[in-house]
């Protein structure tokens, strides 16, 4: 069958000649390496965050003046909180990712009419958000943060249900 017309046989690429045999060793270690530049620019996670912290209270401001989300306010605040949800555990606030998911969901229902949004309950994530950012909540298990979470999760599905049988 080898020697079939048509038929070609490719040799199997030989990996071993093509990546580099490291020594073995902590110094070589990309895992351990990775950590240590993560530990190096942890020092900047707090400016970071105060940034993104930053970013939530202008938007904020407007959607608050303005008396209620546009287009561009529920764009703003959309991303302002989804960068929030995937930034915040990384920063050392990993219950502001979790505070921020549920602000993500919540404003997920009303993409269609951002003028919908109920403000009180966007404004309790807001205000969630920058309180544990204030009182430097940083232990994902700290049962007063968990509770806050849970309270918003809760209020953010009885909130979404009650929206969705009424646009039906």
């Amino acid at each position: 069958m080898a020697n079939a017309p048509g038929v070609k046989i490719q040799n199997p690429v030989n990996l071993n000649r093509k990546v580099p045999d490291l020594p073995r060793g902590s110094a070589f270690d990309p895992v351990s390496r990775a950590e240590q530049a993560l530990g190096k620019l942890s020092k900047t996670f707090e400016y970071w965050m105060t940034d993104e912290i930053g970013r939530l209270n202008r938007v904020w401001k407007t959607i608050s003046a303005d008396g209620g989300l546009d287009k561009t306010t529920f764009e703003q605040l959309y991303s302002v909180s989804h960068d929030l949800k995937g930034e915040a555990a990384t920063f050392g606030y990993p219950l502001i990712g979790d505070i921020a998911d549920s602000l993500c969901l919540l404003l997920d229902d009303f993409e269609r009419d951002p003028g919908a949004a109920p403000l009180p309950f966007v404004e309790q994530h807001v205000y969630a958000i920058k309180a544990i950012v204030k009182e430097k909540v940083q232990n994902a298990e700290d049962p007063v943060g968990r509770q806050l979470v849970a309270e918003l999760r809760k209020l953010g599905g009885e909130r979404a249900a009650r929206f969705s049988a009424r646009s039906r």
